[in-house]
Protein backbone atom coordinates (compact mmCIF):
# COMPACT_ATOMS: atom_id res chain seq x y z
CA UNK A 1 0.00 0.00 0.00
CA UNK A 2 2.84 2.41 0.75
CA UNK A 3 4.20 1.85 -2.77
CA UNK A 4 0.87 2.97 -4.23
CA UNK A 5 0.93 6.06 -1.99
CA UNK A 6 4.48 6.84 -3.13
CA UNK A 7 3.41 6.57 -6.79
CA UNK A 8 0.39 8.81 -6.17
CA UNK A 9 2.56 11.39 -4.42
CA UNK A 10 5.04 11.44 -7.32
CA UNK A 11 2.21 11.75 -9.81
CA UNK A 12 0.64 14.58 -7.84
CA UNK A 13 3.92 16.49 -7.62
CA UNK A 14 4.65 16.04 -11.35
CA UNK A 15 1.29 17.47 -12.50
CA UNK A 16 1.14 21.19 -13.26
CA UNK A 17 -0.34 23.40 -10.60
CA UNK A 18 -3.98 24.36 -11.22
CA UNK A 19 -4.48 27.80 -12.71
CA UNK A 20 -5.54 30.61 -10.45
CA UNK A 21 -9.10 31.83 -10.79
CA UNK A 22 -7.92 35.14 -12.34
CA UNK A 23 -6.10 33.24 -15.14
CA UNK A 24 -9.19 31.14 -15.80
CA UNK A 25 -11.44 34.22 -15.86
CA UNK A 26 -9.04 35.96 -18.25
CA UNK A 27 -9.10 32.96 -20.60
CA UNK A 28 -12.91 32.81 -20.46
CA UNK A 29 -13.10 36.50 -21.25
CA UNK A 30 -10.80 36.05 -24.27
CA UNK A 31 -12.81 33.09 -25.55
CA UNK A 32 -16.10 34.98 -25.07
CA UNK A 33 -14.70 37.98 -26.96
CA UNK A 34 -13.59 35.73 -29.81
CA UNK A 35 -17.02 34.08 -29.97
CA UNK A 36 -18.77 37.46 -29.99
CA UNK A 37 -16.48 38.71 -32.77
CA UNK A 38 -17.17 35.58 -34.83
CA UNK A 39 -20.93 35.90 -34.34
CA UNK A 40 -20.98 39.59 -35.26
CA UNK A 41 -18.88 38.86 -38.35
CA UNK A 42 -21.26 36.07 -39.33
CA UNK A 43 -24.27 38.36 -38.87
CA UNK A 44 -22.71 41.17 -40.90
CA UNK A 45 -21.59 38.86 -43.69
CA UNK A 46 -24.91 37.22 -44.49
CA UNK A 47 -27.74 39.44 -45.58
CA UNK A 48 -31.05 37.90 -46.49
CA UNK A 49 -32.21 38.76 -49.98
CA UNK A 50 -35.43 38.16 -51.91
CA UNK A 51 -37.61 37.01 -49.02
CA UNK A 52 -34.76 35.19 -47.30
CA UNK A 53 -34.30 32.53 -49.98
CA UNK A 54 -30.85 33.48 -51.20
CA UNK A 55 -27.75 34.86 -49.55
CA UNK A 56 -25.67 37.81 -50.57
CA UNK A 57 -22.30 38.91 -49.27
CA UNK A 58 -22.47 42.27 -47.53
CA UNK A 59 -19.71 44.83 -47.55
CA UNK A 60 -16.93 45.06 -50.07
CA UNK A 61 -18.17 43.55 -53.35
CA UNK A 62 -14.61 43.22 -54.69
CA UNK A 63 -13.82 40.58 -52.09
CA UNK A 64 -16.28 37.72 -52.21
CA UNK A 65 -16.42 35.66 -49.07
CA UNK A 66 -17.01 31.94 -48.98
CA UNK A 67 -20.40 31.00 -47.53
CA UNK A 68 -20.50 27.34 -46.50
CA UNK A 69 -23.82 25.69 -47.34
CA UNK A 70 -25.10 22.19 -46.74
CA UNK A 71 -27.87 20.75 -48.89
CA UNK A 72 -29.15 17.47 -50.26
CA UNK A 73 -29.43 16.46 -53.88
CA UNK A 74 -30.93 13.49 -55.70
CA UNK A 75 -29.05 10.91 -57.76
CA UNK A 76 -30.06 12.65 -60.97
CA UNK A 77 -28.46 15.86 -59.65
CA UNK A 78 -25.27 14.00 -58.81
CA UNK A 79 -25.21 12.54 -62.31
CA UNK A 80 -25.59 16.06 -63.71
CA UNK A 81 -22.69 17.26 -61.54
CA UNK A 82 -20.63 14.35 -62.86
CA UNK A 83 -21.48 15.43 -66.42
CA UNK A 84 -20.24 18.95 -65.65
CA UNK A 85 -17.02 17.58 -64.14
CA UNK A 86 -16.52 15.20 -67.12
CA UNK A 87 -17.00 18.09 -69.54
CA UNK A 88 -14.41 20.19 -67.70
CA UNK A 89 -12.01 17.21 -67.59
CA UNK A 90 -12.39 16.82 -71.37
CA UNK A 91 -11.45 20.51 -71.72
CA UNK A 92 -8.25 19.93 -69.73
CA UNK A 93 -9.36 20.94 -66.23
CA UNK A 94 -8.55 18.18 -63.78
CA UNK A 95 -9.93 17.49 -60.31
CA UNK A 96 -13.04 19.67 -60.48
CA UNK A 97 -14.72 19.38 -57.09
CA UNK A 98 -18.46 19.06 -56.49
CA UNK A 99 -18.40 22.56 -55.00
CA UNK A 100 -16.76 23.97 -58.13
CA UNK A 101 -19.26 22.13 -60.34
CA UNK A 102 -22.21 23.56 -58.38
CA UNK A 103 -20.72 27.08 -58.52
CA UNK A 104 -20.08 26.70 -62.25
CA UNK A 105 -23.68 25.59 -62.81
CA UNK A 106 -25.03 28.51 -60.75
CA UNK A 107 -22.98 31.04 -62.66
CA UNK A 108 -23.56 29.57 -66.13
CA UNK A 109 -27.30 28.90 -65.93
CA UNK A 110 -29.64 31.11 -67.93
CA UNK A 111 -32.37 32.29 -65.56
CA UNK A 112 -35.79 32.44 -67.14
CA UNK A 113 -39.34 31.13 -67.28
CA UNK A 114 -38.12 27.59 -67.93
CA UNK A 115 -37.23 27.52 -64.22
CA UNK A 116 -40.90 27.19 -63.34
CA UNK A 117 -41.21 23.86 -65.19
CA UNK A 118 -37.98 22.54 -63.67
CA UNK A 119 -39.05 23.65 -60.19
CA UNK A 120 -42.42 21.94 -60.57
CA UNK A 121 -40.68 18.67 -61.53
CA UNK A 122 -38.32 19.02 -58.57
CA UNK A 123 -41.20 19.46 -56.13
CA UNK A 124 -42.94 16.37 -57.50
CA UNK A 125 -39.69 14.41 -57.13
CA UNK A 126 -39.26 15.66 -53.58
CA UNK A 127 -42.77 14.60 -52.55
CA UNK A 128 -42.97 17.04 -49.64
CA UNK A 129 -45.53 19.79 -49.34
CA UNK A 130 -44.76 23.30 -48.22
Amino acid sequence: MSRANDLLSKLKSSLPKPESSSDTQSQRKTVNQALQARNSLRESTLVSHAAGRSLEVAGDQDKQKRVPLCFSVYESDVRRLDEIKDFMRAKGYRNISNSEAVRLACRAVEIGDHFLHVYHKMRLEDGRRR
